[in-house]
């Protein structure tokens, strides 16, 4: 568990510098900073710094929010897989022997109709 939680870490230290939030950076700190406002340098600054322990509040939450939620799923998805491999197996095994036996799957045919519905098609049709 040791080498998923650093590399957890080390992806959470990088992902700042990501392509899209790298080129953004520079216009949110000048939007930030601004020039057009009136305001001393000082008061700009804690505003900025406001802003910025905000952003980085924000986004390790929504990181730290997203990873417990896909350790969560993915744990359960893991558990799960013999199970769902089987049954998917199961289903395909049985639709394949309904095929064979010259029927059309079921959903390929509009309610009432005699003629199959535009998915179940074949193509010289």
């Amino acid at each position: 568990m040791g080498g998923l939680l650093s590399l957890a870490f080390a992806a959470g230290m990088v992902a700042p510098v990501n392509p899209c939030g790298f080129a953004l950076l520079p216009a949110w700190i000048s939007q930030t900073l601004g020039d057009a406002d009136a305001s001393p340098v000082p008061v700009r600054l804690l505003r900025a710094l406001r802003s910025g322990i905000a952003l980085a509040i924000g986004f390790a939450g929504t990181l730290a929010a997203a990873g417990l939620l896909v350790s969560a799923g993915a744990r359960g998805l893991i558990q799960a897989a013999p199970k769902l491999g089987l049954a998917v197996g199961v289903l395909l095994v049985l639709l394949g022997l309904w095929m064979l036996a010259g029927r059309q799957p079921p959903g390929c045919w509009s309610s009432g109709s005699a003629t199959p519905s535009p998915p179940c098609r074949a193509p010289s049709e």
